[in-house]
């Protein structure tokens, strides 16, 4: 099995991710806002943006077509949302 670690980026827990294209797009985590996608037929990590509101760990991800969602999700240790939050996916 192969493991790759993002370069300069720490290690994320209760992070979510969905698969769309080849292509793994890993949400939140932690304190970590940078939104990351993996494209494994490239090998390669890049960072797309940040998450444009309080990150939650531990959120569901769903993906629907080219539209993503974060739905719930831990704000910060004891403190948990139940909002939703969708946006398009740009290719």
């Amino acid at each position: 099995m192969l493991s790759y670690c993002v370069p300069g980026e720490e290690t994320r827990t209760q992070c979510v991710s969905q698969v769309l294209d080849g292509r793994i797009y890993v949400f939140s985590g932690g304190d970590a806002v940078a939104l990351l996608i993996f494209n494994a037929l490239e090998n390669a990590w890049s960072a797309v943006g940040e998450v444009p509101f309080e990150a939650p760990c531990g959120e569901g991800l769903v993906l629907n077509g080219d539209y993503i969602y974060s739905i719930n999700g831990e704000i910060k240790p004891g403190t948990r949302t139940c909002r939703m939050y969708g946006g398009l996916l740009v290719r």
